[in-house]
């Protein structure tokens, strides 16, 4: 009879955890639902998050279902076992009743396991969602600095510096084309000089032939002619010679012009003071 009691206290008791456990599932799912769908946040806070305690929860009514299931043959035992009419039907009485909260608790697992599933599933969707926001807004910020990389940027010390310098650059850029013009003046001056003396002998030979010839009037006039041309090729020749001094003079001068605008730069740069 003890043994008996003993059992049937056992019974009772696993029974009741297995519709504990199965309520406190469904309350679990059914909360964790609630908060879902009204707070639209990602499941996850908390201790382990909504999706991990219907988890354990749905783990905890199988385990209880087993115990359930093994309650149940226990009591088929026992009754199998029983001596007296009495217990046998009450024993008879505690196996349907196990049986019943077995069956339950077991009808409610897959209603468990598909709210826990789709509670986990919506989670990571959610999480799949947010980490998709932040490489796309990621990507624009690399986009954005790459795309500022290809705008030159201005330098406020070194536009204060060109500003200073450029007097004196513009300056030296035109005195070194006026000795490039000067230069090519004279050339061609001194070749037109060449030219007129080359001239001139030629009038001369050929005036000595016609004097020779007895053409002294003709011969005349061709002398005279030789010596003026003379005398144009050595005024070409003169000026040939003062527009390459003058070229050299203007190159000399560009040294200073290059050293006024280090000295330029050099102080745009000690004095220069950054915008506000």
């Amino acid at each position: 009879a003890a043994m008996r009691l003993v059992l049937g206290l056992v019974l009772a008791a696993r029974c009741g955890l297995a519709a504990g456990v199965a309520a406190e599932v469904q309350q679990h799912a059914a909360g964790g639902v609630r908060r879902t769908v009204a707070a639209k946040e990602p499941i996850g806070g908390g201790h382990g998050g909504i999706s991990a305690r219907s988890a354990a929860a749905a783990m905890r009514a199988e385990n209880a279902a087993q115990a359930a299931g093994m309650t149940v043959d226990m009591a088929g035992a026992f009754a199998g076992s029983a001596m007296g009419a009495n217990e046998e039907a009450q024993a008879q009485m505690a196996l349907q009743q196990t049986t019943m909260m077995r069956d339950e608790a077991k009808a409610m697992l897959p209603s468990i396991q598909h709210q826990a599933y789709a509670l986990a599933r919506h989670a990571a969707e959610a999480q799949v969602n947010k980490l998709k926001l932040e490489s796309d807004e990621y990507f624009k910020t690399l986009m954005a600095e790459f795309e500022a990389l290809a705008v030159p940027q201005k330098d406020p010390k070194a536009e204060s510096i060109a500003k200073a310098t450029e007097p004196y650059y513009n300056a030296e850029s035109t005195l070194t084309g006026m000795v490039e013009s000067y230069n090519l003046q004279a050339t061609q001056t001194l070749a037109e000089a060449r030219n007129l003396v080359g001239k001139a002998r030629s009038l001369a030979t050929t005036a000595q032939y016609e004097q020779a010839t007895g053409l002294g009037y003709v011969a005349q006039q061709h002398m005279v002619e030789a010596h003026q041309t003379i005398v144009r090729a050595n005024n070409k020749r003169g000026l040939a010679y003062r527009v390459r001094q003058l070229a050299d003079n203007v190159n000399s001068a560009i040294p200073s012009y290059q050293q006024a605008a280090e000295m330029a730069a050099t102080h745009a740069f000690a004095t220069f003071t950054p915008p506000t």
